[in-house]
């Protein structure tokens, strides 16, 4: 899967989408009038828009609020609503994984500088699919916690059209509810957050942009937090090709450029985001580097994680000097990136020029010397939930409560929801 960054006059947008979303590389008022088309929010303070409804609120195994969840409860695609339900169920877990993982916590009770508003909790609006064009998902900047999620199945399509009465919906939507992207999604735009305020704590490391959630590296990073974590909380993004495989593929196909050295793409780049997923794969899934290691790690470039990963692992560095050949030494990230083209030409691509991928578009574990994790949590460095304390949480009930009621205006007050509008960073979840 890949993602864009779209730029605008008031804001950079990252985007998550997935390939073929009508939104890929629309900038400025191109941008502008597709959102607004799509009717949803533009700019910070807008989540969630008017008119939508509370589905609950997550909250950690203390009690703690971490997100309030609304849907869109209008239109005659019923899924917005199952999607955040599923959501509140496994958010909390979502949250307390990126933050072990990350090493750091996003601010409760600060305000953010770029908003004016409250970081915590983050209010999390999910919008009804088909007629908008499968955005994925966004948010305003890499600091911002206000995200704006799709309600893709876990086919990567949305739910049939089911007529327009609000029972109807509610029907389809009861029959075949089954699983949904949305808290994958989740995850990839909490990555990019956790991404900004590790980047905050680690100043000296990352004097040039660290993990940029816009570029190559940061997008790399919430991709690859997507699939582990969406793997273990039924919606499994990793399956669907636009967001993954598909995406891999594109790159190799187009000459399989050096993004791993190269930090300039940004993350609608379908090459650059191919390229920044397939080389962490090769840390994690080859290399045996845990998630959490690689994230401590970050720097400007994903070449310059791998250095500083090298330094502390000199068996690493010399089984990559091994792959890459021609005496290297395997302490750079270009070594690393040539190793890692060897391995996929010599295991993986096929007599037509293609990767031979699976479905999750992850080839290593198969190869000859790929790293053996027990379980996804070793792979991810951290305990299992069970160990760790960290619980799905609680959710609070569907609440018939709205955007208008928490604003403190009747719904007559209220303007129409709002049509998409631009914001600043959005992730979707599929190829671009």
């Amino acid at each position: 899967m890949e993602t864009q960054k779209v730029s605008t006059a008031k804001c950079d947008m990252g985007t998550f989408a997935p390939m073929g979303s009508k939104f890929i590389g629309l900038k400025g008022a191109k941008l502008t009038k597709a959102l607004q088309q799509a009717s949803l929010p533009q700019q910070p303070g807008n989540v969630p828009p008017s008119g939508a409804a509370m589905a609950g609120t997550i909250t950690n195994a203390s009690g703690n609020p971490i997100a309030d969840v609304y849907y869109n409860p209008n239109g005659q695609y019923g899924d917005a609503k199952p999607a955040a339900l599923q959501l509140l169920q496994s958010g909390a877990l979502i949250d307390s994984i990126l933050s072990q993982v990350s090493g750091v916590k996003i601010p409760r009770n600060q305000t953010n500088s770029n908003t004016g508003n409250p970081y915590k909790p983050y209010p999390v609006y999910v919008s009804g699919g088909g007629s908008q064009g499968a955005y994925g998902a966004y948010h305003f900047s890499c600091h911002d916690t206000e995200f704006v999620l799709d309600s893709l199945k876990n086919t990567g399509a949305y739910m049939a059209p089911v007529g327009k009465t609000a029972k109807a919906a509610a029907q389809a939507a009861a029959s075949g509810a089954g699983g949904y992207l949305t808290p994958a999604l989740f995850a990839a735009e909490l990555t990019e957050s956790y991404e900004a305020f590790w980047n905050d704590a680690h100043p000296n490391r990352t004097a040039n942009g660290g993990w940029a959630c816009g570029n190559t590296n940061g997008e790399a990073m919430s991709r690859m937090m997507a699939f582990l974590i969406g793997d273990q909380v039924n919606s499994p993004i990793d399956k669907v090709s636009g967001f993954s495989g598909g995406v891999s593929q594109y790159w190799w196909q187009k000459g399989h450029p050096d993004y791993v050295n190269d930090n300039s793409m940004t993350d609608q780049s379908t090459r650059g985001n191919g390229c920044g997923v397939m080389f962490l794969n090769f840390l994690n899934s080859y290399l045996g580097i845990s998630m959490k290691q690689i994230w401590q790690a970050g720097s400007d470039t994903l070449g310059d994680t791998y250095a500083a990963l090298a330094k502390q692992n000199p068996t690493m560095a010399q089984k990559v000097a091994a792959l890459a050949g021609g005496g290297s030494k395997g302490m750079t990230g270009q070594s690393a990136f040539k190793a890692m083209i060897n391995l996929l030409t010599k295991y993986a691509q096929n007599s037509k020029g293609q990767l031979n991928l699976p479905a999750n578009g992850n080839p290593y574990p198969s190869m000859p010397g790929a790293a053996k994790w027990k379980n996804v949590w070793q792979q991810m460095g951290i305990p299992a939930p069970n160990q760790s304390g960290a619980k799905p949480g609680t959710a609070s009930g569907p609440s018939k409560r709205t955007a208008a009621a928490s604003s403190g205006k009747s719904p007559a007050e209220q303007p129409a929801l709002p049509e998409i509008q631009v914001l600043r960073e959005i992730l979707l979840t599929q190829i671009r």
